[in-house]
């Protein structure tokens, strides 16, 4: 049979029509519509045939048809049960195993072969908390992921910058971030509101969910305005406490939190739970 094109407009208006669906925002999916955009996600990807890799809301399949011919192994995991029948007979390939479930639920541990890497134009609203959860709870390598525009700003941002919080540190802890190419809303039907961008995050070798780090994280950018030295106090910590582990760790009580980098957190963290 031959493999339909679903970077077409049209084929995508017929594949909804056929499944009884509308092509509106209130379906909750843009679909991709640029063969252009598609090839250089799937290049970013670098797949060869020992990969074994998620996809996270594959829709139509849209990423998944080009996926599956170059890899091991395919996951794709998809919400709205809409789509399932829809994904069988858009990407019938015998590696392939689509599990209607939600990613954020779902036991990472039953994908056996455990997923090495990631593609997928990820569902905007579950973004932050999927990558997150993914770095903590799986050994995935390497991520190419679209995001909203926005996320990806926010995700790859330095330190002295707005932008830049807590889910910044935390996946800087894990992993490189880098944005790799920007996505018009055009080339989506139907179209956003807002623009997106392809990102590629890198595990670092040997990082494991820290909790108690990432609770520390957490409260200080829960008051991003405030010194860390305030923001500390404000959080429960003993003042005496904290001028000696600042003072140990090194670092200026008048800093904020947007102006530490990971391995300040690290120092201030370590400090704090010998004193």
């Amino acid at each position: 049979m031959k493999q339909k094109k679903l970077t077409n407009p049209s084929v995508v208006i017929g594949i909804l029509k056929k499944a009884g669906l509308r092509l509106t925002k209130g379906l909750g999916q843009h679909f991709l519509v640029d063969e252009n955009i598609r090839r250089k996600i799937i290049e970013a990807a670098d797949l060869d045939s020992s990969d074994v890799v998620l996809e996270v809301g594959p829709g139509i399949g849209t990423l998944s048809q080009e996926i599956a011919p170059k890899v091991k192994k395919l996951w794709l995991i998809e919400l709205d049960e809409t789509f399932i029948p829809i994904l069988k007979e858009n990407v019938p390939s015998d590696n392939t195993e689509i599990r209607n479930e939600d990613a954020l639920q779902i036991d990472l541990a039953s994908l056996d072969p455990a997923p090495t890497k990631m593609v997928s134009n990820l569902p905007y609203n579950i973004a932050a908390p999927l990558i997150i959860r993914l770095l903590s709870e799986t050994t995935i390598e390497r991520f190419v992921l679209m995001v909203q525009h926005e996320a990806a700003t926010r995700l790859s941002a330095g330190p002295h910058s707005k932008e830049y919080g807590a889910l910044t540190v935390k996946i800087a802890y894990f992993a490189k971030i880098k944005k790799l190419f920007d996505v018009s809303n055009q080339v989506f039907l139907p179209k956003p509101n807002v623009r997106s961008a392809v990102i590629e995050i890198t595990r670092r070798p040997g990082q494991k969910a820290d909790a108690r780090l990432f609770k520390l994280i957490g409260e200080l950018f829960a008051h991003r305005r405030k010194s860390v030295k305030k923001g500390l106090i404000i959080a429960g910590y003993n003042k005496e406490t904290v001028e000696k582990s600042l003072q140990e760790s090194g670092i200026d009580p008048k800093k904020r939190p947007e102006n530490l980098v990971v391995v300040d957190f690290q120092a201030l963290d370590t400090s704090l739970a010998k004193v």
